[in-house]
């Protein structure tokens, strides 16, 4: 029956898959539904177990899109090619550049991070200097982003803010989708992430960027 190899599908993963599908039970009930339409296919399988392996290892979560292909998203021969291209995501690229742009008592401090090569993720503080305030905020990505979305999950005007003497910390939320081609099938990874933005209180402008929950 389903259930008995549903049973067997779970007990073969290692605590780490299965507590992964007890973190994510609509990812996990989707991906068995998937399993059992294909007749409980090895391939998709293995394909399945080594990729809740990664999302296990990467604190993300993925689904199964039978819309993506190799002409709509990134493609990768091996889970192996995608776990170095994961690798190679990081904040330990070069490259933040920031600006200001001053209007009367409104500031706009610009903050850009190269995440990888020619991809940049960008974000725009928008702040009222006397007294200082945080007007909003928003942020996004920029330059090679083939197979990648990012969607700010916090409002412009709801952003996390903190202050330390003149540092001000704005602390920003979003979901960043890759859609991924792999091995033939084709798949959505979601990582939660946050832009981590430090301004000057009394000149409002940008100190530094960080992008927190990246692969």
């Amino acid at each position: 029956s389903n259930q008995f190899l549903t049973n067997q599908f779970l007990n073969n993963l290692s605590p780490e898959q299965q507590q992964w599908t007890i973190e994510h039970p609509d990812e996990y009930n989707a991906l068995i539904n998937s399993l059992i339409a294909n007749n409980w296919s090895q391939n998709l399988k293995d394909f399945i177990k080594q990729m809740i392996n990664l999302c296990a290892i990467n604190n993300s979560t993925f689904a199964l899109d039978s819309s993506i292909n190799a002409q709509n998203a990134q493609t990768f021969n091996s889970v192996d090619e995608l776990n170095n291209f994961f690798n190679n995501f990081s904040n330990n690229q070069n490259g933040d550049t920031m600006s200001s742009i001053i209007d009367g008592d409104t500031k706009t401090a610009n903050f850009s991070k190269t995440v990888n090569v020619f991809t940049y993720f960008d974000a725009e503080v928008n702040q009222t200097l006397n007294p200082y305030a945080v007007n909003d905020v928003t942020t996004s990505i920029s330059g090679n982003t083939l197979g990648l979305v990012y969607n700010q999950t916090t409002t412009s005007t709801a952003s996390q803010v903190s202050t330390s003497g003149n540092v001000v910390t704005i602390t920003v939320s979003g979901n960043l989708d890759f859609v991924l081609f792999t091995q033939g099938i084709g798949t959505i990874h979601t990582f939660k992430i946050k832009y981590v933005l430090k301004v000057n209180k009394l000149t409002g402008e940008p100190i530094s960027i960080e992008i927190i929950g990246l692969p």
